[in-house]
């Protein structure tokens, strides 16, 4: 579906504002430590900035192209997996915070919600 607009969406689409990646690390209590899932990552636009509040990231879409983006720009800890967020369970272990930034009207919602709450205590919807 979006074949073609990674670049685009790296360049031209608007990122989070600090102040609200900083806020959201705050009430999540990121400090450096535990694991980060962000679904429908795209070119890594939560991924990256919040990579250096924990130990690492799960940065999962399922656009070759968009993963492709986020690994030229992610730092070592952040680890890109092409799956569908339906495809998340167990297998992908437990985290501190999941993220999903406009991307969640992409996957079956409530099935995707359910299928965290043993993984996770916190999700942000940005």
């Amino acid at each position: 579906m979006f074949r073609g607009t990674a670049s685009y969406y790296a360049r031209y689409r608007p990122g989070y504002p600090p102040e609200l990646l900083d806020e959201l690390a705050a009430a999540a209590g990121l400090d450096g430590t535990g694991r980060l899932l962000d679904l429908g990552c795209g070119p890594g636009t939560i991924a990256i900035p919040l990579a250096s509040r924990v130990a690492g990231v799960i940065a999962i879409d399922n656009d070759v192209e968009m993963l492709e983006e986020l690994t030229r720009a992610a730092p070592a800890n952040v680890v890109a997996v092409e799956a569908a967020a339906e495809d998340v369970d167990s297998r992908f272990g437990t985290f501190h915070l999941v993220t999903i930034g406009r991307a969640i009207h992409w996957f079956d919602g409530s099935r995707v919600l359910e299928q965290l709450r043993p993984l996770t205590p916190a999700v942000a919807l940005l």
